[in-house]
């Protein structure tokens, strides 16, 4: 993929995004065969508030503004926010910063991005992050950012592997596709950000603002950080409140985020299904309502219920129906007996988001398309068309050693 900031000089055929993503997808497989980690010795503890501790890491002022929204959303999660500009940190709720000297922003250029967390930002970074696993034991590491723009989507994936390389805490990368109506920069930008996370063979977690484009924009980008933010409080457990862990074990958790990895979907509601409707057509009523590109050709699937005894009693978790709908899978099942209602499922394994990529992809030839088509002169259109009020003939000019040649512009 030519990640070149001149987004006229990228151009994707049909066989490009092919060959992108077969060459990306075989590359994971082998990453993640390479970089298997042995599964932590975890132990149930009495019932009590569960918290499963992460650390989050936003890169570019998207990914900073979901690290920010998760923090709100759960105080105790420890984020760290990069950026090649300060300008939005006071705004941001995290709890370190680390933003290259002398920079101010990456004009979206990835490479740009990349070059800049390469020369020294790593070091900084790295080190941050180091001190804070001595002081506090994590079960994961979310890197987040927006797909689309120069410092998160350019330099994100790098974050992720380096500490991945370096750390024995499992890294997983989040990031949000643009909405179609953003411009060829961004489009473009997308695809070579997936092609990356994929290279590195990392679980990933996919979201996407088209999915809420009927909104205004900073509407649209708040609704989708809001449902990410609800969305860890399922990796984290927070939204199980007090549990002897029933409901979600840190065993089945792992293997489904880390050993089955790939591309990992997640969705949780606090409503009940309707009278008469089965869980499997409310699952899938949630998947298709949520922020993310469907599930496809899973590896693995937990479902995490608590509700009222009647409640939990009702419901047929089998899930034959939606296995048939999605795949089949390997299939975890918790369920607790609780006052409240809570539905969460966690989609692990899936494959690329193919479908989703060519749409990207077709919006990207359409606006370059376009620029061509429209890309004239003044000086084109005059070949074209007569001046009205030119004089036919005219009287012969005497010659002289002067050069008017520029009055024929």
């Amino acid at each position: 993929m030519n990640n070149n900031s001149n987004v006229n000089s990228a151009s994707l055929t049909d066989e490009d995004i092919a060959g992108i993503v077969a060459q990306a997808a075989a590359h994971s497989q082998e990453s993640n065969q390479s970089n298997k980690r042995p599964i932590k010795p975890f132990q149930n503890k009495a019932k009590g508030p569960l918290s499963r501790n992460i650390m989050v890491i936003g890169t570019g002022d998207g990914g900073c503004n979901i690290a920010s929204a998760i923090k709100k959303k759960q105080p105790s999660v420890y984020a760290i926010a990069y950026n090649t500009s300060k300008r939005s940190l006071p705004t941001l709720s995290v709890n370190k910063a680390v933003v290259p000297n002398a920079e101010d922003g990456s004009g979206k250029d990835r490479s740009y991005s990349k070059e800049v967390f390469k020369k020294a930002a790593y070091k900084t970074l790295m080190q941050l992050v180091k001190e804070e696993l001595a002081q506090t034991e994590y079960e994961y590491i979310i890197v987040t950012t927006t797909a689309d723009g120069g410092t998160g989507g350019g330099s994100s994936p790098n974050i992720a592997k380096v500490i991945s390389d370096n750390v024995s805490v499992p890294v997983i990368i989040l990031g949000v596709y643009p909405a179609l109506a953003e411009d060829a920069k961004a489009q473009y930008n997308t695809i070579a950000w997936q092609a990356d996370v994929e290279k590195t063979g990392l679980p990933y977690i996919i979201y996407d603002n088209e999915t809420r484009s009927n909104f205004p924009k900073a509407v649209m980008q708040s609704e989708v950080n809001d449902e990410i933010a609800e969305a860890m409080t399922v990796i984290t457990g927070a939204a199980y409140g007090d549990t002897n862990i029933s409901a979600i074990d840190n065993r089945d958790m792992h293997m489904m985020l880390v050993e089955a990895g790939g591309r990992i979907n997640v969705v949780t509601s606090t409503k009940k299904p309707k009278v008469g409707e089965t869980i499997d057509a409310y699952l899938d009523s949630i998947f298709s309502s949520a922020a993310q590109p469907k599930p496809s050709g899973q590896m693995a699937m937990g479902l995490f219920v608590k509700g009222p005894k009647a409640f939990i009693s009702s419901i047929d978790t089998s899930l034959f129906d939606f296995r048939d709908k999605y795949g089949d899978a390997l299939l975890y099942t918790h369920i607790e007996e609780a006052d409240d209602v809570r539905i969460s499922m966690l989609v692990a394994g899936s494959d690329v988001p193919d479908l989703r990529l060519q749409q990207i992809k077709e919006r990207y030839d359409d606006i370059m398309s376009n620029v061509h088509t429209n890309s004239m002169s003044a000086a084109s259109v005059l070949e074209e068309i007569d001046d009205p009020f030119s004089i036919k003939h005219t009287a012969a000019q005497p010659k002289t050693d002067d050069d008017f040649s520029g009055l024929d512009l």
